[in-house]
């Protein structure tokens, strides 16, 4: 449910960036189009400080953005991750996850406690919910029928 809730995300995500690109030029800022997840959640945080016409639509945006920072977490260790160890005691799943960032290929470590495996795909649908109303509400105010 995570992931699939994440492609949700991102797609809704993706949305928004096409919808508010000509706020954003008219706006005069020069802001890249976003690629990936982390830029598509930039991008996203960024519009919507800084173009006028889009901070009426920004009341729940910044608590929305840090859960989805703190979910994406989960959601990548899934995503890319092994799993190395599960401590039944402590309940704490231990992953191994190639980091894409480092030109080495360093491998991070990344401990998830059962209580965040259950609550992450939750928060995903929830953030799912919010940016898909945020993306169709946007469509309905900028985008002509």
């Amino acid at each position: 449910m995570l992931i699939i809730c994440f492609t949700f995300i991102e797609q809704y995500l993706a949305a928004i960036s096409e919808i508010s690109a000509p706020l954003v030029g008219k706006a005069g800022l020069k802001v890249k189009r976003p690629f990936g997840l982390k830029d598509k959640i930039k991008y996203c945080k960024k519009i919507f400080e800084r173009v006028p016409e889009l901070k009426g639509f920004n009341c729940e945006l910044g608590s929305m953005i840090d859960l989805l920072y703190r979910t994406k977490e989960a959601r990548d260790a899934f995503a890319h991750g092994t799993l190395n160890e599960f401590d039944v005691k402590l309940g704490i799943l231990t992953l191994s996850k190639v980091n894409p960032t480092d030109l080495d290929h360093t491998v991070d470590v990344v401990r998830i406690s059962l209580e965040n495996v259950e609550r992450a795909p939750i928060a995903a649908m929830k953030l799912a919910n919010y940016f898909g109303k945020l993306a169709t509400d946007l469509q309905q105010a900028y985008l002509p029928d």
